[in-house]
């Protein structure tokens, strides 16, 4: 089969690109823009930069799909055989010709970008997620949780990046309007924690979902180290603590009067989890886990939303 535009854009998980880049879009425009407007201060980051930094972004996020790809090809003709693309549709040289392209592509947007606004070693960051990224696929991924953690950390990362890029602005909102500010952190450091441990527990969801490949890969995920039984409780552990970091997030809310935000919360974030976490134990066939992981990655999304209307 001839590779079409679509399989390289399935290669590169289009969806979950477009997802990151509303993330940073409405974290920039929505929280950090509107907040310094209240002292007619404008971000840190200009229009230019701003994608400059999302471009970036998504580089190495593609990048990243494209090499975890590349390092999951026998264990994924196990547990998803009808997605494979590398091997059967787009060649394995052109895989690593595009991971190499993207990763020469987000460097020099990234390179600019830290030469325009930050101290020196900003330079360091790109290389280093994308090293990190290569190590989740070649390593750390068949250790289990520390590669779940790692990614986690690049879920909620996506959020802090920009909050690192706009540092000089919020270092200036917060002398001016520092109750206003204190607010604002309580807010971001609650939704990093919302990205972080959504993702760890849809990734520990996956996990469960991939038990009979990884098993066979031997690598050494919650369900296969415990068996599926304890690696339930320990996803269902991770899970309640989530929908606790949410009920934090909504008395947040409450308590700075964003009425709207928080039925939101209420209505698509807390009732879906909620729902989850009651038919997680009655959960036992693969088709079972997948649609739990879907929930999940809808919360993901409906976060991304919320941070619309504050």
């Amino acid at each position: 089969m001839r590779p079409t535009p679509k399989h390289y854009l399935q290669l590169m998980r289009w969806p979950n690109l477009l997802l990151v880049a509303a993330t940073q879009f409405v974290v920039y425009k929505f929280v950090f823009a509107t907040a310094f407007r209240q002292i007619d201060l404008s971000p840190a980051l200009s229009p230019l930069q701003w994608l400059a930094l999302s471009l970036a972004t998504l580089c190495i996020t593609a990048s990243g799909y494209i090499i975890n790809d590349l390092y999951d090809e026998k264990t994924d003709r196990i547990n998803r055989p009808e997605k494979i693309l590398i091997g059967q549709v787009i060649s394995e040289k052109t895989a690593r010709k595009i991971y190499a392209a993207l990763l020469l592509a987000g460097s020099l947007p990234a390179l600019w970008l830290a030469l325009e606004i930050g101290p020196f070693y900003y330079i360091l960051l790109y290389p280093l997620g994308a090293a990190s990224l290569w190590l989740y696929s070649s390593h750390l991924k068949r250790l289990g949780w520390p590669g779940n953690l790692l990614v986690s950390l690049f879920c909620a990362g996506v959020t802090a990046i920009v909050w690192l890029a706009e540092q000089s602005s919020w270092l200036e909102f917060s002398r001016q309007q520092s109750e206003a500010a204190h607010a604002l952190r309580n807010i971001l450091l609650l939704y990093l924690l919302f990205a972080f441990i959504s993702n760890l527990y849809r990734e520990w969801l996956k996990d469960l979902q991939d038990y009979e490949g990884d098993r066979q890969s031997r690598r050494l995920t919650l369900p296969v180290r415990l068996g599926q039984n304890k690696a339930r409780l320990f996803t269902f552990g991770i899970g309640l603590l989530f929908l606790l970091s949410v009920l934090a997030f909504g008395l947040q809310l409450y308590l700075q009067h964003h009425l709207l935000a928080m039925a939101f919360l209420s209505s698509s974030i807390v009732l879906p989890l909620a729902y989850s976490l009651l038919t997680l134990f009655r959960s036992h066939k693969k088709k079972h886990y997948k649609r739990q992981a879907q929930i999940a990655k809808f919360i993901m999304l409906a976060g991304v939303l919320l941070l619309v209307l504050l």
